[in-house]
């Protein structure tokens, strides 16, 4: 069921995105670059956390959403 609504909820961002891309709005896309300084201070967010979440269901939570580059890197840093 998890992947159903993950999957749907790709769809409807895709097609929002497209649509008010078709109204004329002006969207910014971060870089990669960007995405790493987020995802780095993601790491650190989680970091300052750590012993208020049970490792387990944060590691499930981040692999259903496929943000398995930062399960890496919280395993790296030691949160996970």
């Amino acid at each position: 069921m998890t992947d159903v609504i993950f999957e749907a909820d790709k769809a409807w961002e895709k097609s929002s995105w497209d649509e008010l891309k078709a109204q004329g709005v002006n969207m910014y896309e971060p870089t990669e670059a960007e995405m790493k300084l987020w995802r780095d201070g993601a790491v650190n967010a989680w970091k300052k956390l750590k012993g208020t979440f049970d490792p387990k269901d944060a590691e499930r939570t981040l692999a259903d959403q496929g943000m398995d580059d930062i399960i890496a890197k919280m395993k790296k840093a030691g949160v996970l």
